[in-house]
């Protein structure tokens, strides 16, 4: 049996620290084979990148994840405050005033909560035809009628369904905007929430509508009665197209 000299010995000394080394270069790190891939976030209908279209939009997206499943959906609109949804789609109205630029954005999370980190997003100007005012009046004009009158207000938009009302008798203030499109002026203490009764004399009413999108009507009509006293109650109606 060979004795091992000092060459052998020095000889297994520099293997054994090479393979000391080699483990300590070798040594393991976290793993990122199966690291979360973040969803991506499709818009399939919206209007087109900063072009005119109307202030009412259906907006429409889904989301895609090639690692997992797409749970929810927060969408911004104007750079507000993110707001959650599992739905895919959404119809807005927009306003046309002041600065009639909006911005929708909406970004996909998928089952372990990664965040599209680059939303979808749409700019567009928002327009809409506002509203014109006809008036079409029972009474007459100038007809004299009692110290009561209920008016009722209608309107016509090319492009909107919603309208909002507001009145106002002769030099006084507008009302506030209300869903109402009726106005009574009668005692309050006979008929609840009515404006009050018409002293004696001549008097005008205006009325006014705003349609969906902001827009109010820059030529409000008008109706000029005689309120007398022992006359009976009327009934009007201004259209507003």
């Amino acid at each position: 049996m060979l004795k091992p000299t000092g060459r052998h010995w020095l000889a297994l000394g520099l293997v054994l620290a090479l393979v000391w080394a080699g483990c300590g270069l070798i040594e393991p790190g976290p793993s990122t084979e199966h690291a979360n891939k973040a969803p991506d976030t499709i818009l399939t209908a919206a209007p087109p990148e900063a072009e005119e279209f109307s202030h009412v939009i259906h907006f429409h997206w889904r989301g895609e994840d090639d690692d997992g499943v797409v749970l929810s959906y927060d969408i911004s609109v104007d750079d507000g405050d993110w707001v959650a949804t599992t739905a895919t789609d959404t119809t807005l109205t927009f306003s046309v005033l002041d600065n009639a630029v909006h911005e929708f954005a909406v970004r996909a999370i998928d089952d372990d909560g990664a965040i599209d980190g680059t939303p979808a997003e749409r700019s567009f100007t928002a327009t809409s035809i506002g509203p014109e005012t006809v008036l079409w009046v029972v009474p007459d004009d100038s007809a004299s009628v009692g110290q009561a009158l209920t008016l009722e207000l209608d309107a016509d938009d090319p492009d909107d369904m919603v309208f909002e009302w507001r009145g106002r008798l002769d030099d006084g203030d507008w009302g506030e905007w209300q869903a109402e499109s009726t106005f009574v002026y009668a005692d309050p203490e006979i008929i609840e929430g009515a404006l009050g009764i018409f002293t004696p004399g001549y008097h005008v009413f205006y009325g006014q509508a705003r349609d969906a999108s902001g827009l109010i009507d820059p030529t409000p009509e008008s109706v000029t009665f005689l309120a007398e006293e022992g006359t009976e109650p009327t009934t009007g109606v201004l259209i507003i197209n």
